[in-house]
């Protein structure tokens, strides 16, 4: 088997872990507060939430809705994003889709690095260093 990424991580990644073993949290503590804390910044919100996945975060999103079993949700399998560059839109299996610029940005960021593992902090590094595109005519 071929696995999709190899993780690149290195004694500042290991002291990190060993750092959240040793505090006896590892499922909360200091450093996911200060994840919450720091994506909620970035985004302007004034929270955030981390999730363990991307199930638990969508099961999340589905019970803030109030979505009961039995309710229809459609969602996009990836195949179906399109992003027209050069007029910043996003469709998905053909509907518009209404992005924010920072929304933009992080989408860019991940498709320009498809296939790669990012931490958070290399994600939002990534998606503050994108400000416009450049599309080669032709």
């Amino acid at each position: 088997m071929i696995p999709p990424a190899r993780p690149d991580l290195g004694p500042e990644e290991t002291a990190a872990v060993a750092e959240v073993l040793a505090s006896g949290m590892i499922a909360g503590g200091r450093r996911v507060a200060e994840l919450e804390e720091r994506w909620a910044k970035f985004c302007g919100s004034k929270h955030a939430l981390a999730m363990s996945n991307g199930t638990v975060a969508l099961m999340s999103i589905w019970a803030g809705l109030g979505l009961e079993p039995g309710d229809e949700v459609i969602v996009d399998g990836a195949s179906g994003l399109h992003m027209e560059v050069r007029s910043r839109g996003v469709s998905v299996d053909g509907a518009t889709v209404s992005v924010t610029p920072l929304e933009w940005r992080l989408l860019m960021a991940l498709m320009e690095n498809k296939g790669q593992v990012l931490s958070p902090d290399q994600l939002l590094e990534l998606a503050g260093t994108i400000r416009s595109v450049s599309v080669p005519s032709g």
